[in-house]
């Protein structure tokens, strides 16, 4: 294979259709000023396209076969990798559904742990109700009342209290002897109104270039935030 790549670099380097000094040297140093030299850059224009045409025929054919080759030793490749990449898919799923599962519950066990301390609070204040309303019965004092009225208040403060459950601590990386996972949270989106996201971040919207293109060659010339026009460009053939 290496002996081949060098003959085929060899044939490459020996193939000539047109002098690259000469080229070089008149791009250089032409000048159109009249009639006659726009002729002669026209002419060159054109036998330059041809010289280029032909050495694209060549490099096919030089490549033809090795493309060919490498196109075989791909599909025998991929052929083994595919199955590999659908095993990686789908372990990577039942590790990601298995997490998902995980911190699932450890979260409604934080809920349910917020939520029973809270109702210990609750109860608890509520004694303490109880216990202020017993010995205002007790005493019957000029300060009991305002107790009462206290404890009640903090029970009542108690249970509109918003239970705070504080974020699970996420998997540890999973070690082996041959490698390790870490499963890590990649900030997505999902674009549910352009319009929406056109009119509060305009620089967050790029424009469908096929469907402008394809409105000019429709025959539509004024659309709103476009500047639409002829632009003149070199054929030669």
């Amino acid at each position: 294979m290496t002996q081949q790549l060098e003959i085929l670099v060899e044939q490459a380097e020996e193939s000539k259709v047109a002098d690259l000094t000469m080229i070089q040297e008149f791009v250089k140093t032409h000048k159109i000023v009249d009639q006659q030299s726009l002729l002669d850059a026209t002419e060159f224009l054109a036998k330059a396209k041809r010289a280029v045409k032909l050495y694209d025929e060549k490099r096919l054919d030089l490549t033809r076969g090795l493309k060919a080759t490498v196109k075989k030793i791909e599909e025998i490749f991929k052929a083994k990798t595919n199955p590999l990449d659908d095993a990686i898919t789908k372990l990577s799923a039942s590790i990601l559904k298995f997490n998902q599962e995980l911190q699932q519950k450890r979260l409604r066990q934080a809920q349910e742990d917020a939520e029973r301390e809270k109702q210990e609070r609750i109860k608890k204040a509520q004694e303490d109700a109880e216990a202020a309303k017993l010995t205002a019965s007790i005493f019957g004092d000029d300060e009991e009342p305002e107790a009462v009225a206290e404890a009640e208040q903090k029970v009542e403060e108690v249970k509109q209290e918003i239970v705070k459950v504080v974020e699970p601590i996420k998997a540890a990386p999973v070690r082996t002897m041959s490698g390790t996972s870490t499963i890590r949270k990649d900030w997505t989106f999902d674009v549910i109104s352009v319009d929406e996201l056109a009119k509060s971040r305009t620089d967050l919207v790029i424009e469908n270039t096929v469907a402008i293109r394809q409105a000019i060659r429709n025959g539509e010339r004024e659309i709103p935030g476009l500047r639409i026009y002829q632009k003149e460009t070199l054929s030669v053939r």
